[in-house]
């Protein structure tokens, strides 16, 4: 455990697409700061991160994202989460031939501002998002303190989604019962992201064009006509 807390302040979330990776990395600080009765920041890179590609562009890029990082954490701010989304954008492994020299630069920087930050900024920690965890590198993944793999939600999962999608309404447990049965695709599950935003949107849509209650009559009608997202294929490194 004190070679734990002594480690890189690193957690991984990786697993598929639209299950709540990065709503989660952007809401913990909130519990977080309720935990240790402090102000927490949540810091997320810009999408340019990687840069044009121009020599030295990413590795410059990465390294002021964490110099600002650490700068924000002064006064009353102690403790702040950087998020990294798209992770694999910049910690693609370096076994793999089609990384560039630019690439590999990168990363050994990212690694070398990983592990400053126990000495430099305790109170920093760094969250990585991936869809695609096999293509991180082993420094990468070998530093995670804490490695979150979210998959597609089963029954209970799904239970508790049309659950709470119905909360207010007169929906009854064999209904939700009803909306799991129906929901079940044994080749390509549902993610989270398909019944909240795109099953549940749909039914809303319906329900507010024919002036009727958002019921589960609706939401059956909208989950024969969603197809999940497709999976991510993520092939483990040979």
């Amino acid at each position: 455990m004190e070679a734990l807390a002594k480690g890189a302040p690193l957690v991984l979330l990786s697993g598929e697409v639209g299950c709540g990776k990065t709503a989660l990395a952007t809401s913990i600080a909130t519990p977080i700061a309720d935990k240790l009765d402090a102000r927490v920041l949540c810091l997320e890179t810009p999408s340019n991160v990687r840069g044009t590609g121009l020599v030295g562009d990413i590795s410059n890029r990465i390294t002021t994202v964490f110099s600002m990082a650490r700068s924000k954490l002064s006064g009353s701010a102690r403790y702040g989460l950087l998020v990294i989304d798209e992770a694999d954008d910049l910690a693609t492994s370096r076994a793999q031939l089609q990384a560039h020299h630019e690439d590999r630069a990168g990363l050994n920087v990212l690694v070398k501002q990983i592990d400053m930050l126990a000495r430099d900024a305790p109170g920093l920690a760094v969250i990585l998002i991936t869809n695609r965890v096999a293509v991180l590198d082993p420094a990468i993944r070998r530093r995670a303190a804490l490695h979150i793999t979210f998959l597609r939600p089963g029954k209970d999962g799904r239970r508790a989604i049309f659950a709470s999608l119905l909360r207010g309404t007169k929906v009854t447990d064999r209904e939700v019962d009803d909306l799991v049965q129906k929901s079940e695709r044994p080749d390509v599950p549902f993610s989270s992201s398909d019944l909240v935003h795109r099953v549940a949107r749909l039914a809303l849509t319906k329900a507010r064009r024919t002036d009727q209650p958002f019921t589960p009559a609706l939401v059956s009608e909208a989950l024969a006509e969603v197809l999940p997202t497709p999976l991510i294929e993520d092939v483990p490194l040979t």
